[in-house]
């Protein structure tokens, strides 16, 4: 079982949301929007480093090597 997914790319409020929220309602079958704002949302605000700082840069890394895992883990799910 696998699934597909569409991946859009583009500067920040250039119409990506928007257009995720059309494509939820066009294709068929269930699909999912996943930004990765949200899953950035999903960390605590009180014990988040200091942006521009080396602690930082290691949980943000972190946090995209996780959201890569999700969006390959919802697909093998057949999503």
């Amino acid at each position: 079982m696998s699934g597909h997914i569409v991946f859009l790319n583009g500067a920040s409020s250039s119409g990506k949301s928007s257009i995720a929220a059309e494509l939820l309602d066009l294709l068929p079958g269930p699909y999912f929007s996943l930004p990765r704002d949200a899953i950035n949302s999903m960390r605590s605000r009180t014990r988040t480093p200091e942006f521009g700082t080396p602690e930082f840069d290691e949980v943000f890394e972190r946090t995209v090597l996780g959201y890569h895992r999700a969006l390959a883990g919802l697909a093998a799910a057949g999503n």
